[in-house]
């Protein structure tokens, strides 16, 4: 087979094994006191649940997030640590991408193989937290940006802009 072609099943692989580290016994462990709190703020109404981060030490974009994702899939620990395994697993996808733009195919996969791997994003990944999320905006902001160096696009701008700004409503 092509280089190519083994990349292509690398980057699946990647993808498979850190979706998998992520969801194995998601919803085994009881909820902590912090995941505790994003269970109580979303709780509340929407509008509360915003109310309630202005004076939080973490901006509202995640509770935004978990607020419909819970009335979605329910309420175990299960549903509501699910969202941030979707948002790890979309930043292994997200890293393999900036890698190649950086270093080519190979970099890419090795990239998303390590954080697929990583302890310490799997245990982000697995938390009703904002880290995953911070953790996924970051890669998209750094690919928005060399999009917009490369090409002057608008388009790569705006997002650049929006990931960025995503970032700021997410984690100080």
């Amino acid at each position: 087979p092509r280089l190519g072609s083994w990349n292509r099943w690398l980057t699946l692989a990647a993808l498979l094994l850190g979706f998998a580290l992520r969801v194995v016994r998601l919803g085994d462990a009881n909820i902590w006191w912090d995941e505790g709190l994003a269970t109580w703020a979303v709780r509340q109404g929407f509008l509360a649940t915003t109310r309630w981060t202005a004076g939080d030490v973490h901006p509202p974009l995640y509770f935004w997030a978990l607020w419909p994702w819970v009335r979605m899939v329910g309420e175990s620990e299960f549903a509501f640590r699910f969202l941030t395994v979707v948002v790890g697993t979309l930043t292994i996808a997200a890293v393999i991408v900036l890698g190649r733009i950086i270093g080519g195919p190979s970099v890419g996969v090795l990239a998303g193989l390590l954080l697929a791997t990583a302890r310490f994003h799997i245990w982000w990944s697995q938390e009703m937290r904002m880290y995953a999320l911070a953790g996924l905006l970051l890669p998209l902001a750094l690919y928005a940006m060399l999009r917009w160096w490369a090409s002057g696009s608008r388009r790569a701008w705006l997002g650049y802009i929006l990931a960025a700004t995503g970032g700021l409503y997410t984690i100080y």
